[in-house]
């Protein structure tokens, strides 16, 4: 039996309007309120590890096509340089020497410097490792590690890797936001010292040297920086073709690269927060420069034979525990546990 009103109409009529009336009204609310995008649709990250994938197989595929292109031009400059990678018996018109002659009073003394087998694949995995190492630091997608362990069985070169291909796995899109975002000098100071110790950034270099990347992913190193050129009464900038005070000779180096020039293996130019800064042989200059900088950088070094003071923002902990050094060529000459500590042993290189 159904129930009716007076007027003869059914009472699941009532219900269809009011459902009707009330998704009428759901409707309105969501058309005519903010739209939502969403932002990660199903599959994305799954794609996003296929894609890792792929480039991982392009890594390999260029890893094993540098090999070959290093075998062949190992072998060119073998040719033409002589065999030897260091010639011990001097060179002659740019080729080694397989042999050197001095004469001693009356006599000649005769030094050989040829080579057996062994020494002759020593050569070679030298001269093949410094071009296959240009080419592994050139690679733009990932961090492909260039130290390997040699072996030459026959007429074959296998080469097994010390280190694993780093490549995020993030979604396309992603950036990366700097966990410093003051842009107060006093402020970014007190925050790196107290932080941790960022990662390797691993990532392509954008130009040699590379500011864009600190830029992008430690803004705070480059406020700092002009910082620092501000009260020294100089220009930021990077050193292109003329060398001023103040301007950067080396930024962010990705770690092929920085183990391609001999920089040191825990360098702090491959976290993307150290600045080599260009102010001169003077040793005293440098000092008035690391002097300036020691209230803006956590750590400081001076490197009198290069001409240029370094600096970056790692906090003062673990291995980067050093504040204050004295340097050469990624060498550490002199350690100081102050600033007046180090201007101290600074005279000693005047």
């Amino acid at each position: 039996m159904k129930l009716r009103n007076k007027k003869g109409i059914g009472l699941e009529w009532y219900f269809l309007y009011l459902s009707l009336f009330l998704g009428f009204v759901a409707f309105f609310i969501s058309y005519s309120g903010p739209h939502k995008i969403i932002q990660n649709y199903i599959g994305q990250y799954q794609f996003s590890i296929l894609n890792v994938a792929n480039r991982a197989e392009s890594s390999l595929f260029y890893i094993d096509q540098s090999a070959k292109y290093s075998v062949q031009q190992a072998l060119q400059q073998m040719a033409d340089e002589g065999v030897l990678y260091e010639a011990e018996c001097g060179s002659f018109d740019g080729i080694s020497a397989l042999a050197a002659i001095a004469k001693k009073g009356d006599d000649f003394d005769l030094k050989e410097c040829s080579i057996d087998d062994k020494s002759l694949n020593e050569n070679f995995l030298r001269y093949f490792n410094e071009s296959f190492r240009n080419y592994i630091g050139n690679y733009p997608d990932a961090y492909i590690p260039d130290s390997y362990e040699y072996e030459i069985k026959g007429n074959e070169l296998i080469g097994k890797a010390k280190e694993n291909i780093v490549l995020q796995i993030v979604p396309e899109g992603f950036e990366a936001k700097p966990e410093i975002t003051s842009t107060k000098p006093s402020e970014i100071y007190q925050k790196a010292s107290g932080g941790e110790i960022p990662g390797k950034l691993l990532v392509a270099m954008k130009s040699n040297p590379d500011t864009d990347t600190i830029r992008q992913y430690h803004p705070e190193v480059w406020v700092q920086y002009t910082e620092l050129c501000k009260k020294m009464g100089a220009s930021p900038g990077a050193c292109k073709y003329l060398k001023t005070k103040c301007c950067i000779t080396s930024g962010y180096r990705h770690p092929a690269y920085n183990m391609e020039i001999g920089g040191a293996a825990n360098s702090p130019h491959q976290l993307g927060v150290a600045l080599d800064i260009y102010v001169g042989k003077d040793v005293k200059e440098q000092i008035r420069w690391a002097d300036a900088a020691d209230d803006l950088f956590t750590r400081v070094g001076i490197y009198p034979s290069q001409g240029h003071i370094h600096v970056d923002l790692l906090p003062p902990k673990g291995e980067y525990q050093l504040r204050y050094w004295i340097g050469s060529k990624g060498k550490v000459l002199e350690r100081a546990n102050s600033f007046a500590e180090l201007q101290g042993k600074a005279a000693r290189f005047t």
